[in-house]
This record gives C-alpha cells, structure tokens and sequence, in this order.
C-alpha cells in the first residue's frame, strides 16, 4: 500500500507543476462568447484564466491524472461531459457576477455588497453540489476511487484558478 502511494507521489507532484506551468502559460489565450460580453470590465488575466484554451488543457490533465484503463475511460468521460457542461455554465456565471464586482469596485454601496457577497457564495455553494452529485455518479458508476480521484484533480485544477483570479481582484475600499 505505501509503495503504491509513493509511487503515485511523483504523478501527482508532476500534475501540480504541470497545473501550475499552464495556468502561467495561458496569460496570452483568448476568451470564449460568455466571456467576451464582460471585456470590457474585467483585467484581462480573468478572461485568460477562463478561457476555452484552459478547459481544453483541463481534459489533456485529466486524462493524465485519472489513469483510466479502458473500460473506465468509456464509462468516465460521457459522465465528465456532463459535468463539464454544467460546470461551463458555474464559471460563466463566474465571470458575469466579477464583471459586476469590478464595475462598482470604486463606489461598492453596502446593499451592492451584500448582494454580490451572497451570490459568490450560492455560486461556491452550487460548485460543491455539482462535485458532490458527480463523486456519487462516478462512486456508483465506477468507483468511489476514481470519483475521488476526480475531485481531487478537479479541485486542484479549480484551486489554482482561484489563486490566479484572487491574486488579480481588488479588495472593496473601506467604507466612507
């Protein structure tokens, strides 16, 4: 048990390099439709981190990590597809509700504030029940080892575009 998990170290040390290497990578990519609406608004590294080019990369790192033998893969990928259509429409939702944070960012009311703060939080809130209804799907469907390897691939994914977009968003003024 522990050969095999230190053997699986290496991979996993390589998928959070390689993670990392494409999210620094892609600060010259272009954004898809949803995203062009708000270019205006946004710092253009949102849009970047955001864009078709990075979900691409995503299935190319996934299929990396996942390992899949054969079989799983014919039963995974139809089951990823899904997820990533309704996690598509999360991050564009994302993207919409930064473009409003960002256009009142220099005169944010307490009401606009509020409001904005609970939407980010149903938005992390659908986010964890989309990851938790695809872990059961993948736990029935396969295994409760690749569903959890699923999220944890995902979520590492997930958390570096969090990191990249955190590091690019302004914090509210004070209040007057």
């Amino acid at each position: 048990m522990l050969s095999i998990a230190l053997k699986r170290r290496p991979t996993l040390e390589k998928l959070v390099i390689t993670l990392i290497l494409v999210v620094v990578a892609l600060s010259g990519v272009g954004v898809s439709s949803a995203q062009d609406q708000v270019e205006s608004v946004l710092p253009q590294g949102y849009l970047q981190l955001l864009s078709s080019d990075l979900m691409k990369e995503r299935v190319r790192l996934l299929t990396q990590a996942m390992a899949l033998s054969g079989a799983e893969a014919t039963l995974f990928w139809p089951v990823y597809r899904e997820y990533e259509v309704e996690s598509d429409a999360l991050w564009d939702a994302r993207v919409l509700l930064i473009a409003e944070y960002a256009s009142h960012v220099n005169d944010m009311t307490e009401e606009k504030a509020s409001e904005l703060a609970q939407r980010a939080m149903a938005l992390e809130a659908s986010r964890m029940a989309l990851r938790q209804r695809y872990f059961t799907r993948l736990e029935e469907e396969l295994s409760a080892i690749v569903g959890a390897r699923f999220l944890q691939v995902e979520g590492q994914i997930n958390l570096l575009v969090d990191l990249q977009i955190s590091q690019q968003t302004p914090l509210i003024g004070k209040t007057q």
